[in-house]
């Protein structure tokens, strides 16, 4: 029994130490990143929250107190027109615009990446189609999208929602 020699208790305790650095720059360069990461992430949802809450104003275009927003049920296929104006100050690149109807919902991206809404201009919609299938139009929801740091982001809380729609004379 006295041959079997053992670990020294100060290597054991040398040991246990660099065992317990090892472990705890692990553990500490994974936070580092994980709140970096956060970070970031706070910081780019912000940006895209005040840029679309300060720089996006979609309006419809009026002409006599009249909102320019009609449908037309006599045509095949149905469609509606409108006509939106920017007056914020970021140009507008793409419209997510939602037909909500007694039946069911229409939606359809409008690209506008080639011609975007220029601040303080006007753009006519005319004729964006839709089939019998979403029953009578109740609400027309169009969702405005800009671009922010080369990226087409979505700005939701700035939508335009009507439901006074009237048919096309």
């Amino acid at each position: 029994m006295m041959s079997k020699k053992a670990v020294s208790p100060l290597i054991a305790t040398v040991l246990l130490i660099a065992f317990a650095v090892a472990l705890g720059a692990v553990v500490m360069n994974w936070g580092r990143t994980y709140v970096e990461d956060t970070a970031k992430f706070a910081k780019d949802k912000s940006n895209t929250e005040i840029k679309c809450t300060t720089d996006v104003k979609l309006e419809f275009l009026k002409v006599k107190d009249e909102k320019r927003l009609c449908y037309s049920n006599t045509t095949d296929p149905k469609y509606m027109e409108f006509f939106v104006e920017n007056d914020g100050t970021s140009d507008i690149y793409d419209l997510q615009v939602n037909l909500i109807g007694s039946i069911d919902v229409n939606t359809t991206d409008i690209n506008l990446e080639k011609n975007p809404i220029l601040r303080s201009r006007v753009y006519k919609v005319a004729e964006l189609n839709y089939s019998d299938e979403i029953g009578t139009i109740e609400q027309i929801n169009i969702i405005p999208k800009i671009k922010i740091e080369g990226n087409i982001i979505s700005c939701p809380s700035n939508s335009l929602v009507e439901t006074d729609i009237h048919e096309c004379d």
